[in-house]
């Protein structure tokens, strides 16, 4: 009697480790199907704080406190990544030019919460080096969180090498999402980047004219300051705002498309400049 009993046992066990089996890849196929869909911002909410040595914290405190006599205990690590400068510590003057040498060093997000600041500074490893990036930083009644680093493997990459400026949607209620690229000769083209990837469609050519304009204000606002910063709001985009990447030469940014008046003065003639351009061009 006691072999039957057994055998009942392990054929129950064996039917309910297989229904949990496909319980579980049921459960993986929608994790995966929601991945396609959902905004690829909601990934990177997270803060990417690295371990950023004490004392080169201290130095940026003290430099914070010097310019704008903000309080070193008020002040926190928002977002923190390891980098490798050139002779400008990465914030080269519009059409200037930089020794190339590597400097390892951080790109560090400072802000004060209390008083709703922030501050993005560009270090060597022990602090002896500090670049503040006043482009990209708000020190005084910023309307936006601090922002976060991308990281690198979040970036969206372009088509082709011949693509000088991408504009990436990556978060809002939409059944598609779109890349639109702008090539070295003025093609302006689009192409789908979410479920259904697809080839870039035309949708417009520049001139020589429009073309100079157009990266001569990406010049002039110093875009390269703002790579690998995230201004997302991530209230807005809980409430399917929708969010974009541009990518200029390499150098990327995020931003939700808000109220822009709330991010920095030079973020803020980029974002003009690329609308503008965009809905001339549909």
């Amino acid at each position: 009697m006691l072999l039957p009993k057994f055998s009942f046992l392990a054929t129950l066990l064996t039917v309910i480790i297989a229904t949990q089996a496909l319980i579980l890849k049921s459960a993986n196929s929608q994790i995966i199907e929601r991945s396609i869909t959902q905004p690829l911002a909601k990934t990177t909410k997270k803060p990417n704080v690295e371990k950023l040595p004490q004392s080169t914290f201290r130095l940026i405190q003290r430099d914070i406190q010097k310019r704008f006599g903000a309080e070193p205990v008020n002040l926190k690590v928002n977002a923190a990544t390891r980098e490798t400068w050139d002779g400008c510590m990465g914030l080269p003057k519009p059409n200037g030019a930089c020794t190339a040498i590597a400097i390892s060093g951080w790109r560090v997000v400072v802000s004060d919460q209390a008083k709703n600041r922030f501050w993005v500074y560009h270090t060597s490893n022990d602090g002896k080096i500090l670049a503040y990036n006043a482009t990209a930083s708000l020190p005084r009644n910023a309307k936006i969180s601090a922002p976060n680093i991308i990281n690198k493997d979040k970036v969206i990459p372009t088509s082709s090498s011949s693509v000088m400026f991408q504009a990436a949607q990556i978060t809002g209620f939409s059944s598609e999402y779109y890349a639109w690229e702008l090539s070295r000769d003025g093609l302006l083209t689009r192409r789908a980047i979410g479920r259904n990837p697809g080839k870039p469609e035309t949708i417009g050519q520049l001139s020589k004219q429009e073309l100079e304009r157009f990266t001569d204000i990406l010049s002039k606002n110093s875009f390269g300051h703002f790579h690998r910063l995230s201004y997302l709001d991530m209230s807005a985009v809980a409430a399917d705002a929708a969010s974009f990447q541009l990518n200029y030469n390499g150098a990327v940014v995020e931003y939700t498309q808000t109220d822009i008046q709330k991010y920095p003065a030079n973020l803020r003639r980029i974002i003009s400049a690329w609308d503008t351009l965009q809905q001339r061009s549909s």
